[in-house]
């Protein structure tokens, strides 16, 4: 089972194009230990694009 689910990951990603907040605040915000899964699900985001 995912740590975080689909729905959580592209509200951050998104969250982080409106570039409001960094990586690590975007981190710090959700209660996340380290801020390196926000950074591979903006790069798979904008290299994949959304799932359906």
């Amino acid at each position: 089972m995912a740590k975080y689910s689909e729905q959580f990951k592209v509200m951050l990603v998104k969250e982080y194009q409106e570039g409001k907040l960094s990586y690590s605040l975007l981190a710090k915000k959700y209660g996340m230990m380290d801020s390196t899964p926000i950074l591979r699900w903006v790069k798979a985001y904008e290299k994949f694009g959304e799932k359906d």
